[in-house]
Parts: C-alpha cells; sequence; structure tokens
C-alpha cells in the first residue's frame, strides 16, 4: 500500500493531468463549435440554392406554356423557342446538381470530421472522470493511516478536487450529455426546425429541402410549428439576420476552422504515426529483456525497425510497380482489341452501305425501266385514239 506522501504526489500529477485534458476538451469544444457554425452556414446555402433552383425552374415552366399556347407565331419557330427553353432547363438542372453535390460534400466532410472529434472527446472525458475517482478513492484510503496534519492536507485536496469537479467537469458532462452542443434556446430551435426540414430567413419565411417558401401561418397549419415554443419572433429574426450577415462562402471559413483544429492535434498525430507503434513495441521488448543498457538496446531496436520498414516499404513498391505494369500491359491488350473491333465494326458499314448504295441502284433502273414502258404503251394508246381503227382494203396480192 502506498503511503501518504506517495498518494499526495500521484494525486498532485493526475490533478495537472486533470487540467490538461480539461483544456483539450476545450479546445475541442471551440473547434466543434467553429464547424458548427460551419454545417449551418452549408445547410443553410443547401436550403437556399434548393429555393433559387424551384423558382428559376418554375419561371422556365411558366415561360415554355406560355409559347405552346401562343397562336400567332409559326409552329417551327415555337418549336426552337421551347427546344431553347428545355436546353435552358437541362443546363440548369445539371448546373444544379453540381453544386448541391459540391455542398453536401463539402458538410459531410465537416461532419465527419465533428464526429472524430466528438468520438475524441468523449474519450478523453470518460477518462478524466475515472482519474477524478481515482483520486479520490486513493485520497480516501490514504486518510485512514494520516496523522491529523497529513489528514487535514488530504480533506484540502479532496475539498479542491471537489470544487474543481463541480466548477468545470459536470458542465463538461453536461456538454457531452447534449452531444458537446452548447446551444441556446434560439439555437436549439433552428436546430429542431432543421430536423424537420425547415430553415427560416431573415425575412420571416420557411424554406423547405424541396425548395418550397412557407410563411409562418402555412408552416403552422401544415403542423411543421407544432411543439415549438419560438418566444419572440422578431428576436428569432433578429438573430437569423445576424446569421445571414455572418453568411459567406465557407472555403475561407472552412480553412481557418482545419487550421485552428489541426493546430493541437498535427504534432500528436505526427509522433503517434512515427514513434508510437515502434516505441511500444520497443518497450515490451526491454520490459521483456530487461538489457543492461536499456537507451542502448533501445536505439538499436529503433534503427533495426526502421531499416526492416525501409526494406518492407520497397518491397511494396517493386509489388505496386509490377501490378502496375501489369495494368498497363492490360490496358494495351484491351485497347488493341477495342481498335480491331471497331475497325471491323467501320468495315461492315462499309460493306453495308455499298450494298445499300447498289440497290438504291438497280431499283433506280428498275423505276426507271417501268417509266419508260409505261410512257411506251400509252404512246401506243394515244395513236390508236387519234388514227382510229382501219377500214380500208387488205394491203396484199
Amino acid at each position: 500500500m502506498r503511503n501518504t506522501e506517495e498518494v499526495q504526489n500521484v494525486a498532485d500529477n493526475l490533478v495537472g493531468e486533470l487540467e490538461k485534458k480539461k483544456q483539450i476538451l476545450q479546445k475541442k469544444l471551440s473547434a466543434i463549435g467553429k464547424l458548427d457554425l460551419l454545417i449551418n452556414v452549408l445547410t443553410y446555402k443547401i436550403f437556399e440554392t434548393q429555393h433559387e433552383y424551384r423558382k428559376r425552374m418554375e419561371e422556365l415552366c411558366l415561360e415554355k406554356e406560355s409559347v405552346l399556347t401562343k397562336r400567332d407565331i409559326p409552329n417551327a419557330k415555337i418549336a426552337i423557342t421551347v427546344a431553347e427553353i428545355e436546353k435552358k432547363m437541362n443546363d440548369l438542372r445539371n448546373m444544379h446538381e453540381e453544386n448541391l453535390a459540391s455542398l453536401e460534400g463539402q458538410r459531410n466532410e465537416l461532419r465527419i470530421e465533428s464526429a472524430n472529434k466528438i468520438q475524441h472527446m468523449d474519450a478523453t472525458m470518460d477518462s478524466l472522470k475515472i482519474q477524478h475517482n481515482t483520486i479520490l478513492n486513493e485520497l480516501e484510503t490514504s486518510k485512514l493511516t494520516a496523522n491529523p496534519t497529513e489528514t487535514a492536507e488530504i480533506n484540502r485536496r479532496i475539498l479542491e478536487l471537489n470544487k474543481m469537479y463541480q466548477k468545470d467537469i459536470e458542465i463538461l458532462n453536461q456538454l457531452q450529455i447534449d452531444g458537446w452542443k452548447d446551444y441556446d434556446q434560439q439555437e436549439k430551435i433552428a436546430e429542431l426546425l432543421e430536423h424537420r426540414g425547415l430553415r427560416v430567413t431573415p425575412s420571416g419565411n420557411f424554406l423547405t429541402k424541396s425548395g418550397n417558401c412557407l410563411t409562418k401561418s402555412e408552416a403552422s397549419c401544415l403542423g411543421l410549428l407544432e411543439g415549438l415554443s419560438i418566444g419572440s419572433w422578431s428576436d428569432f429574426l433578429k438573430r437569423q439576420k445576424e446569421f445571414e450577415g455572418i453568411k459567406s462562402p465557407p472555403s475561407s471559413t472552412t480553412t481557418e476552422v482545419s487550421e485552428v483544429s489541426k493546430m493541437d492535434s498535427d504534432d500528436v498525430q505526427y509522433l503517434k504515426t512515427v514513434f508510437g507503434k515502434p516505441l511500444s513495441l520497443a518497450l515490451a521488448q526491454i520490459s521483456a529483456k530487461q538489457p543492461r543498457d536499456p537507451i542502448h538496446y533501445l536505439g538499436h531496436w529503433l534503427f533495426k525497425y526502421r531499416y526492416n520498414q525501409e526494406i518492407s516499404q520497397t518491397k511494396k513498391n517493386e509489388i505496386q510497380e509490377l501490378i502496375n505494369e501489369r495494368e498497363r500491359l492490360e490496358k494495351e491488350k484491351l485497347n488493341a482489341i477495342l481498335e480491331e473491333e471497331a475497325r471491323a465494326a467501320v468495315f461492315n458499314m462499309i460493306i453495308r452501305a455499298e450494298e445499300e448504295a447498289i440497290r438504291n441502284e438497280l431499283e433506280r433502273i428498275a423505276r426507271e425501266t417501268m417509266a419508260m414502258m409505261v410512257e411506251d404503251e400509252g404512246a401506243d394508246s394515244e395513236a390508236r385514239d387519234v388514227l382510229g381503227v382501219y377500214d380500208g382494203p387488205s394491203v396484199g396480192r
């Protein structure tokens, strides 16, 4: 069993770790807040894009119907105008799909990044609570063998830990229960509206996912505002106008948040990637073999590990080069087969075209021959009609 001094030293170290983890959680919480802001901006942009697309498509449909109902212009011009309108509609549809896919892709990336951070924060929070309970248990146990002076010091430390827990950890615990969402009432209402497929515009209307624009009364009649206590509608709209003021293209803000979020993770991630696994394996070997010079053994082991890693990477590169070469040869073979098939198809088309030309020529000759025969028969018939029937004497002896 540890003595009181050891317990107090361990408690001091654990308190320092708790403070560090608490600061890490606060930094992560700030980064998640910025990510949520970007996600909200992109979500609003998606709703707005849907609304603009729907409105423009309705205008083109009305224009098309107007052209089709006109009777004072030729049908050929109507067909050309309708074709131009349909081309505009197709171009608009394609452009809208590309823009929507881009916005949703950016939003999904931010959501994945936010989910990863939340997962890391959950693990940090669980570790923080376990360490806090461990400190309290150690201190309470150490009181059993402590003298009055030590007991007073231990009680002071316990009181300090409980104050820290009530001041910070309970707040963080509540944030964890809420999914690390530090929202005020209006932000919670906006999130609930989004779950129902609605976004509030600064003008006080509602945009739906499909691009429709609803007034407050229309949304209420459809039951979309049921159970929501919006409170002061003017305050809510004021908040939405403030949100509209910060709405901007997400690229610059995304870069800023990415840089901020990476500041406290890039170095740690690099060290984990480069030294995490080899150090863990080396320390396990040192613990198992207990060498005389652990530092020398560690350096030699890391050198061997790095050498083996380079050999393994070289082999992987060679295998990848062979795979790439095989794929290149297969592509060349496939291209040759496709070219041969294309050439054969072209020859078949030429032969069919020649046969069709010969058949058409024979049909033309037959039609001309038939026409000539009809003309000859018509000439003979006309001659008989003009001269009449011959009733004179027969010629001959």
